[in-house]
């Protein structure tokens, strides 16, 4: 994934990727470091900062809904940032990653804290975050703590409904959250910890938000093994494009 220059540039690291994007290490609290992975658009209109799925691990092309379309974002104008998991985190079940409760942490917001300033810093766009399953708990955690720091957030697949007793995204305190948040689900996810209805419930929550909407989709693909896997409604297979349409669409609407 990496190729082979590395530059020194205060706190970070820049290693640029042989697919046209650059990754970036930054320290971002005592002992612990993240990479961000930036593709840039020609002209952007607007910085998604996107969080994987599962333990959040960024891997170009495989699985999961980030790892697979990041790339069709780009071609629409935005630039895409997929934020890696921590490099102190390896604790998410068989796959490594962060695992549920350091989402809901304090010590992922100051994480994401130190990403979004490095991004304010590089260009003066408009800063989105996105998440999908498992990752929607990072953009509700920081979104309800930084609600200033964002332009908008984006829930897909959500995590309204998880197991082990963790923190429900629709639990989150969305009082002072104004910026504009939508909610995507697919009417046919068999999930368990993320039923379809979850996104008409965070939408509900978001009270203060300038534009809180609910979209909900069905059709594509269902031949995945796991109901919370790739190839299911859970990922929006075989309707991808639909997906990032809708998103395009909700952010631009904003603009104008």
């Amino acid at each position: 994934m990496k190729s082979l220059i590395i530059l020194a540039m205060g706190t970070f690291l820049a290693v640029f990727q042989p697919t046209g994007g650059q990754a970036l290490e930054i320290e971002t609290r005592s002992g612990g470091a993240v990479t961000v992975h930036i593709y840039p658009a020609d002209k952007p209109k607007a910085v998604i900062l996107m969080f994987e799925g599962a333990g959040g691990d960024f891997n170009p092309g495989g699985r999961g809904f980030v790892n697979s379309n990041y790339s069709e974002f780009v071609e629409r104008g935005f630039t895409a940032v997929i934020m890696d998991s921590p490099d102190d985190q390896n604790d998410y079940p068989r796959t490594g990653g962060m695992h549920p409760r350091f989402r809901e942490s304090p010590a992922h917001v100051r994480d994401i804290d130190a990403v979004i300033a490095m991004l304010r810093k590089k260009a003066p766009l408009p800063i989105w975050v996105l998440g999908i399953s498992l990752g929607t708990k990072s953009i509700a955690n920081y979104s309800s703590n930084r609600p200033d720091k964002i332009d908008g957030a984006i829930f897909l697949s959500s995590s309204t409904r998880p197991p082990g007793g963790f923190k429900s995204v629709k639990d989150y305190d969305y009082g002072s959250v104004r910026s504009p948040i939508l909610t995507i689900a697919h009417k046919e996810d068999e999930c368990p910890g993320t039923p379809p209805g979850g996104a008409r419930e965070i939408a509900a929550a978001a009270t203060a938000s300038k534009d809180a909407k609910a979209i909900f989709f069905d059709g594509g693909d269902n031949s995945g093994p796991s109901p919370c896997g790739p190839s299911t409604p859970h990922t929006f297979s075989g309707i991808e494009d639909d997906v990032v349409s809708a998103i395009d669409a909700f952010i631009q609407k904003q603009s104008k």
